[in-house]
């Protein structure tokens, strides 16, 4: 599988496909056909290109019912000398309607159509991938915090194992592994690594080995740091990372992604009002010396509140993705700089060799006309590429 290069180190790039909503079949097979060939002969030309395919519950019931059409994906690949490495199964419905908010977060992990759908998405991806590859699945750690309290949470453990189990059989069965990385998110069950790895290590691993699955949980489970939700939580993505390697845990990607940062929060607050758009949840947290002190659930939230809300902080981060190679979005900096340090030391370090722009924002707020999105893609992922010193493999 041709990759980039870092030293002597292997690396696979690419995007998440949940930039494009990935409603039906036909807007997936879209995508692959037309902005992938674009985005890969920008990035890659000339080369096999990496994929972190979006499937949408609307895609997936399409392809349960047609028996040919994973046929047709896999011949789409080919076409588009593209091959894939990663799946986003975070958002499991229409992530691009017109009002998302906590529903990304939703069926969560006690809901048997989180596992079902989670499951389908494994097995399509097996049959697209060659004997012996391995493919990383994000999906969200857990669910929506305020609705998984200490019990919850236990449903959520057990059903992780049985999926790590449905997981080790299907390895059995396909010689394909996939492994399910949770994402830790602001607001989610598990907000950081360090939540996501203790989650994994007690109540996963103890239901586990109460089913004879531990060994398949440590094979098939890991987590995936997306470095935006990193930088909102004021997690330092490098200890993280190694955090995650000592216990053995696998670092299964990690998303490069960056969030606004607000200097001066006080004075910063009138120019978030931009991004207080009604689709997706923008977290916020401020904090005083690298220390959370307040939090809010939506940007709405905090602009709400005003300026006697963030008395006693000097920093502000708010989760909206934003793009890389921008050095400010609607007059606000953003936590690239940040993205850029801990992706160099987890690459250098081998803590993961893959690597996936998750820009999905495109259309919300500042970013409501991103105008050419193959060529915006590109751009950050070549940004990338020049910030990491990546070469081709």
């Amino acid at each position: 599988m041709p990759v980039f290069r870092l030293g002597d180190r292997t690396v696979t790039l690419g995007y998440s496909a949940n930039v494009r909503p990935g409603r039906t079949l036909a807007d997936v097979r879209a995508h692959l056909r037309q902005d992938l060939p674009r985005v890969r002969a920008a990035v890659a030309p000339g080369r096999p290109f990496g994929v972190c395919l979006y499937l949408g519950a609307g895609a997936l019931g399409e392809i349960a019912a047609d028996p040919r059409a994973v046929d047709r994906l896999r011949e789409d690949l080919a076409a588009g000398d593209l091959f894939l490495y990663a799946v986003n199964a975070f958002p499991l419905g229409d992530f691009h309607a017109p009002v998302v908010k906590e529903a990304a977060f939703r069926p969560d992990w006690r809901d048997p159509r989180r596992r079902d759908l989670t499951l389908q998405v494994a097995r399509i991806a097996t049959s697209l991938v060659p004997e012996g590859a391995e493919v990383v699945v994000s999906t969200v750690a857990g669910g929506f915090r305020p609705e998984t309290a200490a019990a919850a949470r236990q449903e959520i453990a057990e059903a992780l194992a049985a999926t790590a189990g449905d997981l080790a059989r299907l390895a059995a069965e396909t010689g394909r592994t996939i492994v399910l990385a949770l994402e830790p998110e602001p607001w989610t069950t598990c907000e950081t690594a360090d939540e996501a790895a203790e989650l994994l290590d007690g109540r996963v691993l103890a239901a586990a080995e109460d089913s004879g699955l531990a060994d398949a949980a440590r094979r098939h489970l890991g987590v995936n740091l997306d470095l935006c939700h990193a930088a909102v939580a004021f997690e330092d993505p490098i200890a993280a990372a190694r955090m995650l390697a000592r216990r053995g845990i696998r670092l299964g990607s990690v998303h490069a992604t960056a969030a606004l940062e607000v200097p001066g929060p006080v004075e910063g607050l009138g120019r978030l009002r931009r991004f207080a758009e009604p689709r997706y949840l923008h977290q916020a947290v401020a904090a005083a010396g690298g220390r959370a002190v307040a939090r809010w659930r939506d940007l709405p939230e905090l602009l709400a509140a005003g300026p006697s809300a963030l008395a006693g902080a000097n920093e502000l981060r708010v989760h909206f993705h934003v793009p890389l190679d921008a050095p400010d979005v609607g007059g606000l900096p953003t936590t690239a700089p940040l993205t850029r340090d801990a992706l160099r030391a987890i690459l250098a370090e081998g803590l993961t060799a893959r690597v996936i722009a998750e820009t999905y924002t495109w259309g919300a707020g500042p970013l409501a006309d991103p105008g050419d999105l193959p060529a915006r893609l590109a751009r950050e992922l070549l940004w990338l590429v020049r910030e990491l010193g990546l070469s081709p493999g």
